[in-house]
């Protein structure tokens, strides 16, 4: 038996799209871009890419017939460029805002170009421009040796030294006014000759530089000064309140008709001792923990008898302290307090009744005096008494005389002790010629009015 099987092929025949066909070996070549795309990878769109298929025309050396070849391989080296082709780059389909960190890195990035340009450039104008400031420079250095004797200079420039170091090293033992007044005088001419010399030498950017190493020498020094004259201040307020004591614990004493010295010890004279000898150890720092609060007790109860004012607030001042000590704080930090106990010491023994028969001290300004009458100093900018301020007649005048006096003028500040002594030296010949009625011991004729006097000559000596 003979089974016959139909088979019957029902697939659909892929037509023909497009190409040739070889007549020898009937083989059908396709161009490549009619051909079906491939499957896309499975993926978002932002990392998707597209570009198009590139082919090219051959022959075939046999039959010299022409067709085309697919050469799109994953080696760039394959690729075979073409006039018209379009460089595609693959980016994500929307735009790319850069963030904030990058936005800042890229202003940093000009900003330093810019910088390190601007600098490059006066770097280069420097280099190129350095010969003919040194040139400059000895040309005007040159100039100023020429006129000026070389022996001079030599001696302007240790005088110089010797000032600087007077200013920095000799500031140790000044007491007086005339002291200051004298260092104040150095350090304006020692001033005025390092602006000259900076003026001379140096051009616009280094001579703005050299004023301003000046004025931070000039501000150190002036600090200085100020340390040292409130230091020389406070000492001179404890000396004047020890001679106030010592002037009152004085026993007064006069002589008998027989030639003896006669010395009355009363109970004020004892109290006053008594009060000078607590002073004494109040001021004094080499007390322990346990020997300062016996003083304080001791102190205490002195003050029990009295209700003044004056006792009231040292006794609220010895309870601070007594607490401070209690708690075992360190004396560094109890100074302020320690002298405010002193001077409210002092407060309540001049409120006392002691101070009727004593005439020799002079600090009674001590005392806070509350004016009605006050103004702003527009420099230091404090409400100070119409007194502090110079005689104005519409009272227009803003800056008091402490302000008036420190402001610079053309010349230096004048140093008024040889006027003193020269006033000095001219009372005393006077005094020798028995003129009394002479100009030089009127009360406008101090070391000021010399000063004011000697100008005012060589001006119009001058002027002839």
């Amino acid at each position: 038996m003979v089974i016959v099987i139909e088979i019957e092929d029902q697939s659909t025949k892929k037509a023909f799209l497009g190409g040739w066909r070889n007549i020898l070996t009937r083989t059908e070549y396709h161009n490549a871009c009619t051909q079906t795309l491939p499957n896309y990878v499975k993926g978002s769109w932002d990392r998707r890419s597209s570009k198009s298929t590139q082919t090219i025309s051959i022959n075939h050396k046999s039959t010299n017939v022409s067709h085309d070849k697919y050469i799109q391989v994953s080696v760039d080296i394959s690729r075979v460029p073409c006039v018209t082709d379009r460089i595609i780059i693959a980016t994500r389909k929307r735009n790319v805002v850069p963030s904030k960190e990058e936005k800042i890195y890229l202003r940093n990035l000009n900003e330093s170009a810019i910088k390190i340009q601007r600098f490059y450039r006066a770097y280069r104008a420097r280099i190129k421009a350095q010969p003919l400031l040194n040139v400059r420079r000895l040309e005007r250095t040159s100039f100023h040796e020429k006129f000026e004797c070389p022996v001079t200079l030599k001696k302007k420039k240790e005088n110089a030294k010797k000032e600087f170091k007077i200013i920095l090293n000799g500031t140790s033992g000044l007491m007086r006014q005339a002291d200051f007044e004298m260092l104040r005088n150095l350090l304006e001419r020692w001033w005025r000759c390092e602006m000259e010399r900076a003026n001379r030498v140096y051009f616009r950017s280094s001579r703005l530089a050299a004023h301003n190493l000046i004025l931070q020498k000039e501000v150190e020094l002036l600090r200085g000064i100020d340390c040292i004259r409130s230091q020389v201040r406070k000492e001179n307020e404890e000396l004047g309140d020890l001679r106030y004591l010592e002037n009152l614990a004085r026993a007064p004493s006069w002589k008998s008709d027989s030639g003896k010295t006669v010395i009355m010890e009363t109970l004020r004279v004892q109290r006053a001792r008594e009060y000078k000898k607590m002073y004494e150890q109040l001021c004094s720092d080499n007390l322990s923990r346990v020997e300062r609060a016996e003083l304080l007790l001791r102190l205490k109860r002195l003050l029990k008898s009295h209700s003044c004012r004056p006792a009231e607030e040292l006794v609220y001042l010895i309870d601070q302290e007594m607490d401070l000590l209690v708690r075992h704080i360190d004396s560094k930090w109890t100074d302020q307090l320690r002298n405010r106990l002193k001077f409210a010491f002092i407060l309540f023994v001049r409120s006392f009744g002691f101070s009727q028969d004593v005439t020799d001290n002079k600090r009674t300004s001590r005392d806070v005096v509350l004016e009605r009458k006050t103004k702003l100093c527009t420099r230091c900018q404090r409400f100070l008494p119409y007194q502090k301020f110079p005689v104005d007649e519409h009272q227009r005048i803003s800056i008091c005389d402490v302000c008036q006096r420190l402001r610079r003028t053309i010349e230096p500040f004048p140093l008024y002790e040889p006027y003193e002594r020269m006033l000095r030296a001219i009372r005393r010949s006077e005094a020798k010629a028995k003129a009394y009625t002479s100009v030089a011991f009127l009360r406008w004729s101090g070391p000021h009015g010399i000063h004011w006097f000697l100008r005012e000559t060589k001006q119009r000596y001058t002027e002839r």
